[in-house]
């Protein structure tokens, strides 16, 4: 599940908790949840879902990215690039399947 979204705790507590009522019997450590890296949403699921994996969804940590790189630190495209293409790029990080393609995109970077 991929959760994404603009609410406030409330909407997402209220939200998250029909759903941790309708899997009550499941393992919560068994769930993986993708969410936007949002400080509210992380604090809901932890608060509902007690021991789901929580992974990050990558395109609002893209754009993050690529904001502070730009407005914030005032990188050109070449210093961007060397930035942006090994962690979001074809063959990058976040293109990885496993432990060993995790460790040599880390080497190259």
């Amino acid at each position: 599940m991929f959760i994404h979204g603009q609410s406030d705790s409330d909407m997402y507590n209220y939200f998250l908790g029909l759903l941790a009522s309708k899997l009550q019997d499941m393992d919560f450590q068994q769930l993986r949840l993708g969410i936007n890296n949002e400080f509210v949403t992380k604090k809901s699921l932890a608060f509902c879902l007690e021991g789901t994996a929580l992974l990050a969804c990558t395109q609002p940590l893209k754009r993050n990215m690529e904001h502070c790189t730009r407005e914030s630190a005032g990188l050109n495209s070449s210093q961007h690039n060397h930035f942006v293409h090994p962690i979001f790029g074809d063959a990058s990080l976040t293109s990885c399947r496993d432990i060993a393609s995790i460790d040599t995109a880390i080497d190259q970077f």
